[in-house]
């Protein structure tokens, strides 16, 4: 009979550093500072200390770390980043995040569409062709700036989107249509679901290209029924 090899033992982990993780977690149980406790600064001390650095920020997640870093580094949509193969997901994820905020600056600094339903429609239209481009693409370098480019125009759509719903929606029904607005996040599982089905079915970029798809049948709908989503809204 034999015996599994876990890929990661925590329990050894554990129980070598067992006396030294309880006394700690018991100390942050008595000061109660959940977030943001001394140890959070005499973390970042240690690591000044153990990599020679001059400073050293904490943060939430590999992901931020990631997403700073682009930041610091100055990239953005339409930059080229290449990250390993073999890595996780959010590698990836922070190049999409980088193109998403600044998405939001440019947005919040330079749009000044006085037809938000208008630019909502292309920015929407942009972020479904930009994804099945990036679905058809096997190349890191190209892919990744699509993926920084699908963070900018998703960020795009729904800034323009709330914009469009506060201005053409009476003030007594605002809070009633942004919370219908809010429900649309819960269909998110479902369609996650829906597509790690369809990955295993019919291959990522099939998957990728019919959401795609979906979406800007979807948009053509919606100007069909209401097409002053295009010639703007009195």
């Amino acid at each position: 009979m034999t015996t599994p090899l876990p890929f990661v033992d925590l329990k050894a982990q554990y129980a070598r550093l067992k006396p030294r993780m309880d006394a700690r977690i018991r100390a942050v149980l008595d000061h109660g500072q959940f977030i943001l406790g001394p140890e959070v600064v005499e973390l970042e001390a240690e690591l000044v200390r153990f990599s020679g650095a001059a400073h050293a920020i904490t943060v939430a997640n590999g992901t931020v770390a990631l997403t700073i870093s682009l930041m610091a580094e100055g990239i953005g949509p339409g930059d080229a980043v290449f990250v390993p193969a073999f890595t996780f997901a959010a590698t990836a994820e922070a190049v999409f995040a980088v193109g998403a905020l600044a998405g939001s600056l440019a947005m919040a600094a330079l749009v000044t569409s006085r037809r938000p339903e208008r630019f909502m429609m292309f920015a929407m239209v942009t972020w479904y062709v930009l994804l099945i481009l990036f679905a058809g693409t096997n190349s890191n370098s190209v892919g990744l700036p699509l993926l920084a480019l699908i963070g900018a125009s998703i960020s795009f759509s729904m800034i323009s989107m709330s914009v469009v719903l506060m201005t053409f929606t009476s003030f007594e029904m605002r809070g009633r249509v942004m919370g219908v607005r809010m429900l649309a996040v819960y269909g998110l599982p479902v369609g996650l679901v829906a597509g790690g089905w369809l990955i295993e079915r019919y291959g990522v970029q099939a998957a990728i290209t019919g959401y795609a798809v979906g979406g800007l049948i979807c948009a053509g709908l919606a100007v069909a029924r209401w097409p002053s989503l295009l010639t703007g809204f009195a």
